[in-house]
C-alpha cells in the first residue's frame, strides 16, 4: 500500500516535467496497477512461480511495447530512441553536476564522460530493447522474491524460486555474444553491417543473459541461507540486508559470480542428493 502511494505521488509530481497527466497516468500504470495486477497471483503461487513470473513479465513487456507503439510519431525508430537517451543523459549529467558541486575530481569525470557522450548514447540506444526487459524482469522477479522470502519460512529454500537454473547450454550463447562484441572491438572494418548488427543483437542478449545469471545467482545464495537455523526474525533482517545490499556494486558482482559458478559447480546439487 505505501508503495503504490508513492508510485501516485511520484506520477502526479512528474506530471509537470515529463508531459502532464497523460505522461503521469501512463507511469502509474506501468510501475504501479499493472504489476501489482500481474504479481497478485504469483506471489500466492506454492508452484510454478518461476513460469508465472516470465509469463507476468512478458505481458508487462507487451504493454509497454503497445504504448511505445501509440506515442510513436511516425519517423525512425532509432533517431527518437536516441533523442529519448539523448534527453536522459541530458538529465543525468545535470544531476551529476549538481551534485558535485565544488568537487574538483567529480567535475572531471563528468566532463571526461562528455567528450565520450556520442559513444554512451549510441550504446545506450542500442541496448534499450534488453535495458527495458532487464528492468521489468528485475522489479517483478524481485518484488516477488523478497516478498515470498522475507514472510515465508525454511520450506521456501524447496520451491522453484530457489531452485531456479538456467539451462545449461545458454552458458555457449553468452560465450558466442562475447565472441562477436570482441570482433567488433578488435577486428578492423567490424563496426560496418551487418557485423554492427550482429554485435548489436549479442550486446542486447548478453545483457539481458547477465540479469538472468544474476537472478540465479540470488537463488542459490538464498536456497543456502533459508537452510540457516535462524528464527522468523533473523532470517527476515536477514533478507532485508541483501536486498539493501544489491545497491553495492560488489554485492551484485558476487551475485552474478555465484549464478555464472552454479552453471558448471551445481552449487545446490550435492546437498539435493544427500536428503
Amino acid at each position: 500500500m505505501v508503495g503504490l502511494v508513492l508510485v501516485v505521488v511520484a506520477s502526479v509530481a512528474g506530471a509537470g516535467r515529463f508531459g502532464g497527466f497523460a505522461e503521469a497516468a501512463r507511469l502509474y500504470l506501468l510501475l504501479g496497477a499493472l504489476p501489482a495486477a500481474l504479481l497478485q497471483p504469483v506471489i500466492r503461487a506454492r508452484e510454478g512461480a518461476v513460469r508465472r513470473l516470465g509469463t507476468a513479465t512478458a505481458a508487462w513487456l507487451i504493454v509497454v511495447l503497445g504504448l511505445g507503439l501509440a506515442s510513436w510519431s511516425g519517423g525512425p525508430i532509432g533517431a527518437e530512441a536516441g533523442a529519448v537517451v539523448d534527453e536522459a543523459i541530458d538529465g543525468l549529467i545535470a544531476s551529476s553536476r549538481s551534485r558535485a558541486g565544488e568537487n574538483q575530481a567529480e567535475g572531471e569525470a563528468i566532463e571526461e564522460f562528455e567528450r565520450h557522450r556520442d559513444v554512451a548514447v549510441a550504446w545506450v540506444t542500442r541496448l534499450l530493447p534488453s535495458l527495458i526487459a532487464a528492468l521489468g524482469l528485475l522489479g517483478l522477479w524481485i518484488n516477488v522474491v523478497y516478498v515470498r522470502w522475507f514472510t515465508g519460512g525454511t520450506e521456501e529454500r524447496e520451491e522453484d524460486l530457489c531452485l531456479f537454473k538456467l539451462p545449461f547450454g545458454l552458458i555457449w550463447v553468452v560465450l558466442g555474444c562475447m565472441a562477436m562484441l570482441l570482433v567488433q572491438l578488435v577486428v578492423p572494418g567490424a563496426g560496418a553491417a551487418p557485423w554492427s548488427l550482429a554485435a548489436g543483437l549479442g550486446a542486447n542478449a548478453l545483457l539481458f543473459l547477465v540479469v538472468l545469471y544474476w537472478l540465479q545467482g540470488v537463488a542459490v545464495v538464498n536456497w543456502w541461507f533459508l537452510r540457516l537455523p535462524l528464527g522468523p526474525v533473523p532470517r527476515a533482517l536477514g533478507i532485508g540486508m541483501q536486498a539493501v545490499a544489491m545497491a553495492i556494486p560488489v554485492v551484485s558482482l558476487g551475485y552474478l559470480v555465484t549464478g555464472l559458478s552454479d552453471v558448471w559447480l551445481d552449487l545446490r546439487r550435492r546437498t539435493v542428493k544427500t536428503k
